[in-house]
This record gives C-alpha cells, sequence and structure tokens, in this order.
C-alpha cells in the first residue's frame, strides 16, 4: 500500500498538503478470536525499503469503543476489520481519491485515512501506532532473512536444473550463453568502450 510518509512536524497539519514522502508498506492485519467476533485486531505497518522500520496497532473491544466515540464511527467492533481492509483496497485502488497519510514522532505514528471529495479532504479514520520493540524488529529482520536466503536456495536450484538440462540437450547454447554474459565483463575493463 502507498502511504505517504510525514517525518516530526505538527501532525495536526492539514492532510492533502503534501510535504510527505510515499512509500509503499506492507501492512498485517492479524485477528485474535473468531472473524464474526474477534477480541482483539492488531495492525503492523512494515517497508521494504527499511528493514528496521516495523510499527504496530493494537485495539480490543474497549479500546474501539473510545475511538468510534471520538472519532463519530457509526459501526461495531465486529465489522472494523473488513472497514480497514476495504478502505486499504481503496487506497490502492483509487489512489487519486482515497490516501493515507502516516505521521511519524518520536517513536509514533498516527495513521490517517482520507478521502478526497475535491473540494475537500475528509478524514475517514485515524489510527495510532507505536513504534515496536528492538528485539521484536530484529527478530522480524532475521525471519525476512532467512525467507529470502531459502527463496535464493530454490532460484539456485532451478537455474543449476535448467543449465544441466541445456547442457545435455544443447551445449554450443551454454557456449553462446557463456560468452553473452562475459563480453559485457570485458568491455567494463577495456578504456573507450
Amino acid at each position: 500500500v502507498g502511504i505517504e510518509v510525514r517525518q516530526g512536524g505538527d501532525p495536526k497539519q492539514s492532510v492533502g498538503v503534501g510535504g510527505g514522502k510515499i512509500r509503499t508498506f506492507r501492512i498485517r492485519l492479524l485477528i485474535l478470536g473468531e472473524n464474526e467476533k474477534p477480541e482483539s485486531l492488531r495492525m503492523e505497518l512494515s517497508c521494504e525499503d527499511d528493514l528496521f522500520f516495523h510499527y504496530f496497532h493494537t485495539i480490543d473491544g474497549t479500546g474501539f469503543d473510545h475511538l468510534r466515540s471520538r472519532q463519530k464511527l457509526m459501526i461495531e467492533f465486529k465489522s472494523f476489520p473488513s472497514v480497514i481492509v476495504n478502505t486499504l483496497n481503496k487506497c490502492i485502488k483509487e489512489p487519486l481519491k482515497y490516501m493515507s497519510v502516516l505521521h511519524l514522532q518520536n517513536g509514533t505514528g498516527r495513521l490517517d485515512f482520507v478521502q478526497n471529495m475535491e473540494y475537500k479532504f475528509v478524514e475517514l479514520l485515524s489510527l495510532r501506532f507505536t513504534q515496536s520493540p528492538d528485539e521484536f524488529v530484529r527478530q522480524q529482520v532475521s525471519h525476512r532473512f532467512k525467507v529470502l536466503k531459502e527463496e535464493r536456495k530454490v532460484l539456485k536450484a532451478k537455474l543449476d536444473s535448467m543449465n544441466k538440462l541445456i547442457r545435455l540437450r544443447n551445449p554450443s547454447l551454454l557456449l553462446q550463453m557463456g560468452k553473452m554474459l562475459q563480453k559485457p565483463k570485458s568491455s567494463e575493463t577495456q578504456p573507450g568502450l
């Protein structure tokens, strides 16, 4: 999901004025309990550009009642996860009409979902986020590294298998491919090319 990130400054700055940088985030929505009757909800923000960026938002029924009262929401807690998913999908499908802005300051953040009404920006929902503890972030980075390492291992095995197949069926093609891969390296070492 593309989210505009604003560092420091006044988090009450009006949305839509700009001033932030659009970054792509991975958002995980975790539900404790049954989908029809959740006990609590955890939303996690992470970013491929910065492996150590990890913020979370956790809310239960009581916290949602406070949120609903403050932001004048007209839904029940059981509908909240689907509302978040629908809002995120709108931000992806209609980025000029629906946008999300993340205000970061001192280890906390506020994610605002905003609708562009052409004549006015309307804040639909605002969620408070907290920076994840260092140990949790290290575990996440370690896990992601292991996954990438496994993916690399699988791709290398596929490449080796393909090389063996080409070597058996068409050895001259393998030689031509090897020469093609070596040409750019030789032109790099020669000045003037």
